[in-house]
């Protein structure tokens, strides 16, 4: 890699011998003058061109330059082979230190010790040199930084070049030739100092090769021409560096995790049962060993081999524990894994069913479902789709583990097992959220075939929805049923989302939903014609009722103030993230009574809206707690006036405890979806 012979500096024995003399080298102090002199005008020029490349690169070779001369020198000291010289050089060593220590107290520790080898035996001229060779990279470093800055020249260049050339002209410190050889059968030979100013290479530990130098010197002239091609060639060669890996899919593997242990107390548990075989009913205490939620057991039970037998074994479980651990070091990935279809890595809607399936069984919150076991699917489908809705933010159908990990599925998923009143848990699993949306299916299925059309959709809220968004629903823009499904039907799952949507605009995902209907062409952005489009039916219907619209230029001000677009012209999806107003923009052109609503309320209270930052309910969670209660009032008073006795069931309710209010509650919701 080296053009001409270097110095080296390896293991030796104390004794120098052979030493290189002046003749050896045809080059002379003049040569390398005008080399080096043309070398620095090559050199400006190309750093004008490409300053900050080459002077980084530069800065890099020299800092790895000294540090392979502070290592040569570190090992010259170490590996002896005469014990004898040793025990000698000990008192020897130590009086070289002191000398050179109280010599020249500015000289770092680290090069201090250089000074102190042991059994090798060095002129003080020679030590003097390899310091100054080493404070002058130093200088030479920093005048690089400020000359790569504009400030300074690098006048440490000549300095550098003519310590270079002592060196070569000084015959100080040579090798034995046989005390090499011996070493270099040991071990790879340590960096070597170079005669002459070239770039070294930063190698990686793995790619350096043995490197057998010739002995003999060899007698060879130096061109500028044949220097500047090398320092081409040197400088633009790619460095290999080894970065550690910083990117941990899976999670961040924990070496402090005892596995072990963990299997070694499964095994235990196991041990408990006859021929060491859990039934399904008992897998939770392994579940809680393993370190894993209750609800967990599920998945893990049909992961080793359960569905099929209706028991796990102790090496059926230890085997697909042990390369979940192996595999995956975070919930996310394990949650996955245990879920997912074989060789995907991701979870589609049919993955949750195991899971909520053993919650509706399970979970003493939906004990009263045990007697109507056919709404346990249409409880799963909800559940099902507010997962997706929240969780899915790429609308892709299938959950990644970077959607998992971002969401907060996994730990409520975790706090059903601490929480015995499931409604408490607003998000995704709330019985009563539930109850809400399909009751107000039910309302619109006049036929109970679970599908409803677009006149079934136009029923809602009392004709609430323009005609021209509820077609923009249907045509296919939003919808997110199978390509089995109905043409031109909505069905359950669908609707879930338009209800969540509908009553709670402020949510990402119900932006996205309504934004996807109101992009008529698909462009990305909101067109002034597709606001206009959206708002003529407003007017008309305003008129109808005969209310004054305001102008579509006086309204699109007020919007285009309201939203601040980024691009004039044109409203994105980010504008309206952004703006925090979404509700109300949507609610202007497509829903007649929330925009109506909306203008008779003080604009203060909208501006305090917006300004509160403070954690409360979502506009979903008290329209779901709302509608539950007049819901259930509805039932009560009709079930109360069917069987005659209202004012005696009332007064005797307002002596039932808390528990039986709510049990009766809950039947009175059982009755009603069976009606």
């Amino acid at each position: 890699e080296l053009l001409n012979p270097s110095l080296e500096l390896t293991k030796t024995s104390h004794t120098v011998t052979e030493p290189l003399s002046k003749g050896d080298h045809s080059i002379s102090a003049d040569s390398i003058d005008q080399t080096f002199n043309y070398n620095v005008q090559v050199s400006k020029e190309e750093l004008r061109k490409n300053n900050q490349e080459e002077i980084d690169k530069l800065l890099l070779d020299l800092e790895n330059f000294s540090q392979k001369m502070e290592i040569t020198l570190r090992e010259t000291t170490v590996e002896q082979t005469d014990s004898r010289y040793l025990k000698s050089s000990d008192l020897t060593s130590e009086d070289k230190g002191k000398d050179c220590f109280s010599e020249d107290k500015s000289v770092p520790s680290s090069l201090s010790k250089l000074v102190e080898i042991n059994g090798h035996k060095m002129d003080e001229d020679d030590k003097t040199l390899l310091l100054r060779i080493l404070e002058s990279i130093e200088d030479f470093a920093q005048e690089l930084v400020e000359f790569q800055l504009g400030k300074g020249s690098l006048s440490k260049e000549k300095e550098v070049m003519h310590i270079l050339q002592e060196t070569l002209a000084t015959p100080s410190i040579t090798v034995d030739k046989h005390s090499y050889i011996d070493s270099a059968k040991k071990k790879p030979v340590s960096p070597l100092i170079q005669q002459m100013p070239e770039v070294i290479k930063v190698q990686n530990k793995q790619d350096k090769k043995l490197v057998t130098p010739s002995l003999t010197p060899t007698n060879s002239t130096i061109t500028p021409q044949s220097l500047l091609s090398t320092n081409k060639e040197t400088v633009g060669a790619p460095l290999s560096i080894n970065i550690p890996t910083f990117y941990f899919p899976y999670g961040l593997p924990n070496i402090c995790n005892n596995h072990d242990e963990i299997i070694i107390k499964v095994e235990a548990a196991f041990s408990e049962f006859e021929d060491k075989k859990v039934p399904y009913n008992e897998m939770g205490k392994i579940i809680k060993i393993c370190g894993c939620p209750l609800y967990w057991k599920a998945p893990m039970f049909s992961a080793s081999g359960g569905e099929q037998t209706g028991f796990v074994s102790v090496h059926s479980f230890v085997a697909m524990w042990r390369k979940i651990l192996h595999n995956c070091h975070d919930d996310a990935s394990k949650f996955i894994c245990l879920l997912a279809k074989p060789n995907c890595n991701y979870l589609e809607q049919e993955d949750f069913i195991p899971i909520l399936q053993d919650i509706v069984e399970t979970h003493p919150g939906l004990t009263f479902l045990k007697d109507a076991p056919e709404f346990h699917s249409r409880y799963i489908t909800t559940v099902i789709q507010r997962i997706f809705y929240i969780v899915n933010r790429s609308w892709s159908r299938k959950i990644s583990l970077i959607e998992l990990k971002k969401s907060n599925f996994l730990q409520t998923l975790a706090l059903l097992e601490e929480e015995e009143d499931i409604n408490q848990i607003t998000d995704y699993f709330s019985y009563e959220h539930f109850y809400v949306i399909y009751c107000k299916f039910w309302e619109l299925d006049t036929d109970h075939d679970l599908y409803i059309n677009q006149s079934d959709l136009a029923r809602y809220n009392d004709q609430a929805l323009s005609s021209r968004i509820i077609e923009r629903i249907f045509t296919g823009a939003v919808l997110r049923g199978s390509q089995e499904q109905k043409e031109n039907q909505m069905s359950y799952a669908d609707f879930v989302w338009f209800l969540i949507s509908e009553e709670d605009k402020r949510c990402l995902t119900s932006i996205e939903y309504w934004f996807r209907c109101m992009d008529l062409d698909g462009d990305g952005t909101l067109s002034m014609y597709e606001l206009e489009y959206f708002y003529e039916e407003q007017c008309e219907r305003m008129e109808s009722m005969g209310i004054e619209p305001l102008p579509f230029h006086d309204l699109l001000c007020q919007m285009l103030d309201l939203v601040k677009p980024e691009y004039e012209g044109r409203i994105t999806l980010r504008d309206l993230k952004r703006c925090r107003m979404a509700h109300v923009f949507y609610n202007t052109f497509f829903n007649l009574e929330k925009y109506l609503d909306n203008e008779q309320r003080d604009p203060f209270a909208v501006q305090k809206d917006v300004e509160n930052d403070s954690p409360e309910p979502s506009d979903w969670d008290r329209y779901a707690a709302e509608e539950y209660e007049i819901l259930v009032a509805e039932e009560s008073g009709s079930v109360q006036l069917q069987e005659g006795s209202f004012e005696d069931d009332y007064e005797t309710d307002e002596l039932l405890s808390m528990s039986e209010i709510g049990e009766k509650s809950d039947n009175l919701v059982i009755s009603h979806l069976s009606a």
